[in-house]
């Protein structure tokens, strides 16, 4: 058996939440370790699939609840179940911190188009997490594939 060189790769799921009305803004959260502005998510739990990660961390988060605008996995027998299809699949190198060694995490994205909802106080004060306008997007400071899908999803509007 040979021993592996690359960095591990850990199984991630996020969720893009946009408003469904206009203006069109987005939900980010602001992540501490990065000190940059993203999409909610993080890393999926052995008894989740992708959707339920999402929908637990954007909650963990944001403390909103995208479960009723996201398809769930939809059951075909006893043995398995059609997951939806994320929007993205993206493969993103973590670095090294603290204790943790470089990694990659497999992020599957989904894109959410929900009514408004207010950040609770406690979600805004914690993860630093709310709303933005497309104008408002420019200032803040984002990995460039997040400003690149935001930008993709933004424009649909």
């Amino acid at each position: 058996m040979t021993k592996h060189t690359k960095p591990l790769k850990h199984y991630t799921s996020s969720a893009f939440v946009f408003t469904n009305q206009l203006p069109a803004k987005v939900l980010l959260v602001h992540h501490k370790k990065f000190d940059k502005w993203m999409q909610p998510g993080g890393h999926q739990e052995e008894w989740e699939n992708p959707v339920e990660a999402a929908i637990r961390e954007v909650m963990e988060e944001t403390g909103i609840d995208i479960a009723p605008y996201l398809a769930s996995a939809h059951p075909i027998d006893e043995h398995a179940a059609l997951i939806p299809q994320p929007a993205y699949l993206l493969e993103c190198l973590i670095p090294k911190h603290g204790h943790e060694p470089e990694h990659y995490h497999l992020e599957q994205s989904y894109v959410v188009r929900i009514p408004e909802t207010p950040v609770p106080r406690k979600a805004h004060s914690e993860h630093g997490a709310r709303w933005f306008q497309a104008e408002e997007l420019d200032g803040i400071d984002m990995f460039p594939n997040v400003r690149m899908i935001v930008q993709q999803e933004l424009a649909k509007v």
